[in-house]
């Protein structure tokens, strides 16, 4: 039987103080929050000004094929899947959850580390990582952010002695919500607990300074839970915060040739590059279906910052090429010659 699609239930926010809904992992399984809205809203903000005068906005067209990009990364994840691991997708309405994460927070302090749900404070932190993916730096501000040090020092100030609570979109290893519990400490900000919308309970042991009151929690022992947004596997608005070989941060998508899939979620290890030009395939037609349906090209320097920098830094194309010309030169350098990430200071020869 093919696993299939399942639209995960939330507790009402009336109801999440009950405790976490538990999940007993016993087979593989991929959440994914819809995270529609977001995306369309942001890639919307980058076009608005040369959409065509007396059109109405391009979110709801972005949002339509965004559905059918999402709807194609979850089968190709299925089919390039480990032998015996092909999973059930959970899905996580993204609005739902971030309802359910603030009632769970209650009425105190919140300090969101969370681009999809905002908090009465906001952290710009993420985990930075080497080209390819695997190679972890640390914890770094997200591209264009404040350094660490100064955003953690501005939030001591904001918050005057007032104890707070943590916002996550998931916690799994619980290594980066550690590291960042831990660097509030130190500057005198008292973290009364950590909600994350969805934790991954492996068994292993967070530090008992780090309290955790997730809305949902899956219980996987075997290793069987991966989570992931779709938003990674778009070329234009978010991906994995990396370092570029002259120092500057951006972002990639979860493919290659930035990124090696299986580094950050589990396929097959010896599918990355077909994984790749799959994902490349649905970009394109995410663009030509929004081009079409918006009326105008949508270029390169209508893709937020972070993603720009990611194609023009690495000499891919330039600013006003547009985003289907950056993904035909991308198909082109992974169908005709091997690319190592990292090693390279420029894609093309």
């Amino acid at each position: 039987m093919t696993p299939r699609d399942v639209l995960e239930p939330l507790d009402p926010p009336d109801t999440a103080r009950r405790g976490p809904a538990v999940v007993e992992a016993d087979r593989p399984l991929l959440i994914m929050r819809d995270d529609t809205d977001h995306c369309a809203r942001e890639l919307a903000q980058g076009i608005v000004a040369d959409a065509p005068h007396g059109r109405a906005s391009p979110h709801a067209p972005l949002a339509r094929s965004y559905r059918l990009l999402q709807a194609e990364v979850r089968s190709e994840l299925r089919e390039h899947s480990e032998s015996g691991r092909v999973p059930e997708i959970r899905l996580m309405d993204q609005n739902a959850l971030a309802r359910a994460v603030r009632s769970r927070a209650g009425s105190g302090l919140t300090v969101s580390l969370d681009p999809l749900l905002r908090g009465d404070h906001d952290l710009q932190l993420s985990r930075g990582y080497g080209l390819g993916g695997h190679e972890t730096i640390g914890l770094v501000p997200r591209p264009g952010s404040a350094a660490v040090s100064r955003q953690i020092d501005v939030l001591a100030r904001s918050l005057h002695g007032a104890a707070c609570v943590v916002l996550e979109d998931d916690v799994y290893t619980g290594g980066t919500i550690t590291a960042v519990v831990d660097l509030m400490r130190r500057a005198g900000v008292t973290v009364d607990r950590v909600v994350p919308g969805i934790h991954v309970d492996t068994g292993s042991r967070l530090p008992p300074r780090v309290v955790l009151d997730p809305v949902l929690s899956f219980r996987d022992p075997g290793g069987l839970v991966d989570v992931a947004d779709p938003r990674n596997f778009l070329l234009g608005v978010s991906g994995l915060v990396v370092r570029l070989p002259a120092g500057q941060w951006c972002r990639a998508p979860y493919w290659l040739p930035f990124v090696h899939t299986s580094h950050r979620i589990t396929i097959a290890a010896g599918r990355n590059r077909s994984f790749a030009l799959a994902m490349i395939a649905a970009n394109l037609r995410f663009y030509a279906r929004a081009e079409a349906d918006l009326g105008l090209t949508i270029r390169v320097r209508h893709l937020s910052r972070p993603v720009r920098l990611l194609l023009t830094a690495l000499g891919i194309v330039t600013s006003v090429a547009p985003v289907r010309e950056a993904l035909r030169v991308l198909q082109a350098i992974l169908a005709h010659r091997p690319y190592q990430p990292g090693r390279d200071h420029r894609l093309l020869p």
